[in-house]
């Protein structure tokens, strides 16, 4: 799994709830995304400071539901492929099954 995968996933069902031109939108507010649409993104940074802004971007406007979402979509994912994705403050906060 690459990490572009992961980002994907979470502006994935961040847009089905915010839909996708906000949710690209939030994406590429926080200066570490390129982001067309989507299928097409660039990660500008390390991917764990790309999580943590990007769960953060979305959390700001939308509140601790969004951030949600992003750990559910995190969870669906098996720990080893996505731990050198995420912050350590991630990491402590989230239990996998």
């Amino acid at each position: 799994m690459s990490p572009e995968q992961l980002i994907q996933k979470i502006i994935a069902e961040q847009s089905l709830i915010i839909g996708a031109d906000l949710a690209i939108a939030r994406a590429k507010s926080t200066n570490v995304i390129d982001c067309t649409n989507i299928d097409h993104i660039k990660l500008n940074k390390e991917p764990r400071v790309v999580v943590e802004k990007l769960i953060n971007a979305y959390e700001d406007v939308f509140g601790q539901s969004s951030v949600n979402v992003c750990i559910d979509v995190i969870r669906s994912f098996p720990y080893e492929q996505i731990a050198p994705f995420l912050p350590s403050s991630l990491k402590n906060s989230i239990s996998f099954n």
